[in-house]
């Protein structure tokens, strides 16, 4: 439970560092899509390159039925193991990012739990005190009950 401003802000300063580790871990995990993006984005273009080179070496028409068959399924492979990388990225984020999440809400438990306890604690002693006050005054609750009671 929040009783002073000291915790006030400590609990702030807690939320703004789970905020900037969030930020972090998704700005990570968009630098490693990036690469991941960049690098298939070079291999694409060598590919071309090298495909465009092999055209020009080709003596008949044969060879040029040939050509897209011998390329199909190394780039369906190809483009597999892209999306493989793009789920394990997104998968590896995620996973982070829930477990600062998780953290989060364990700290707001333990928080909410301790606003509870400290409500009951402070409840008993309200009935105690107020117990007092009655068992001071025995004759007015007497009086109370023998006024409420029918004839």
């Amino acid at each position: 439970m929040v009783t002073t401003p000291e915790q006030f802000l400590q609990i702030q300063k807690a939320a703004l560092e789970v905020f900037q580790s969030a930020t972090i871990t998704s700005i990570e995990g968009f630098e490693k899509l990036t690469a991941l993006n960049v690098q298939a984005a070079k291999a694409s273009i060598d590919e071309s390159t090298d495909a465009l080179k092999s055209m020009t070496d080709v003596k008949d028409a044969k060879q040029l039925a040939e050509m897209p068959s011998s390329t199909v399924q190394p780039a369906t492979d190809k483009v597999t193991a892209y999306y493989k990388h793009v789920y394990e990225i997104a998968n590896e984020t995620g996973a982070e990012l829930a477990k600062l999440f998780e953290k989060q809400v364990a700290e707001g438990n333990r928080q909410l739990y301790a606003a509870i306890d400290a409500m009951v604690d402070k409840l008993d002693r309200q009935l105690l005190k107020h117990k007092g006050r009655a068992g001071a005054r025995p004759h007015a609750a007497l009086k109370h009950q023998a006024d409420s009671q029918p004839e």
